[in-house]
């Protein structure tokens, strides 16, 4: 790890608070100026987790909102809050993940961007405990393995299908459906 990097502002209002890492680096990875950024201010924390290139260039950017909500928190992504390889990505307005004290649901967090996708969704987001879907279309494994890659090639191709899990008391069962 090259150069840790911790800033921590705060007022009456609102709590600033920053963490960087120059990059991470290993024989294979290699991730470069890492930085997780947060806001908090009254019932909301701002987060966002960003890795850009030496020149600028955003590998990725994951941004949303927390809320505290009854026996748990709620996570949105905001509008504009997905990026990777440079390139913005949409997710559903109304996406929302919520988890907590015995419950984890996901509701319409649809990713997407230039015919792929990737979804998250609960069966049933009345039930706390409902199986959770997760749906690939056409979705290139690059899109990920680029932001952590130090030679771009060590992951690729395509990923369609859906994997379905179901997360009981003290056990995960598991089901992938691939064509």
């Amino acid at each position: 790890m090259d150069s840790l990097i911790v800033k921590v502002n705060s007022d009456a209002d609102l709590l600033q608070a920053t963490v960087s890492a120059g990059s991470i680096t290993d024989s294979i990875l290699q991730i470069t100026n890492l930085q997780l950024a947060g806001k908090a201010g009254h019932d909301s924390i701002e987060v966002s987790l960003q890795s850009t290139s030496r020149d600028g260039y955003m590998k990725m950017l994951l941004a949303g909102v927390f809320n505290s909500v009854p026996d748990g928190y709620k996570f949105r992504f905001g509008k504009n809050g997905i990026v990777f390889q440079n390139v913005p990505w949409s997710v559903s307005p109304d996406n929302y993940l919520l988890f907590g004290r015995n419950q984890f649901i996901a509701y319409d967090v649809a990713l997407r961007c230039a015919g792929q996708s990737l979804s998250l969704n609960s069966t049933d987001e009345k039930n706390p405990r409902s199986p959770l879907k997760i749906e690939f279309n056409d979705f290139n494994l690059a899109t990920l393995s680029h932001v952590v890659e130090r030679d771009s090639g060590l992951l690729g191709g395509i990923l369609a299908g859906m994997w379905s899990c179901r997360i009981w008391k003290n056990r995960r069962h598991s089901h992938p459906t691939l064509p």
